[in-house]
């Protein structure tokens, strides 16, 4: 639907960041969320997320700040609004199964 430009504060005062931000906006008839924050947006404020803890930590001149959520008042949402993820394979093929050698080797750590 298009894209808006909007200054976008995380924390409490004095532990404040301040950033313009883009934000996408879409048509979603039952929205599971405000807003979502994107890498862009997060690397800005300096953010670290801890998502098992509900919780995103940022740097700013009053020090560091904390956004934390209610981890019950999650587990409701997710309960009253399941997600169904099908995962696919291509017809006839068994998923692979990659050895410690090969991992190794992706991630770079094997000569």
């Amino acid at each position: 639907m298009g894209i808006a430009e909007l200054d976008f504060m995380v924390g409490e005062p004095p532990r404040t960041s301040t950033i313009r931000a883009s934000f996408t906006v879409v048509d979603i008839s039952e929205p599971s969320y405000n807003g979502l924050i994107g890498c862009p947006n997060l690397t800005a404020v300096r953010a670290i997320v801890l998502p098992l803890y509900l919780k995103m930590k940022f740097s700013t001149m009053g020090g560091m700040g904390k956004v934390s959520r209610d981890q019950n008042m999650a587990r409701r949402h997710r309960e009253n609004h399941p997600v169904v993820m099908k995962a696919t394979q291509p017809s006839g093929k068994k998923p692979r199964k990659f050895s410690q050698v090969e991992r190794k080797s992706k991630e770079g750590n094997t000569k």
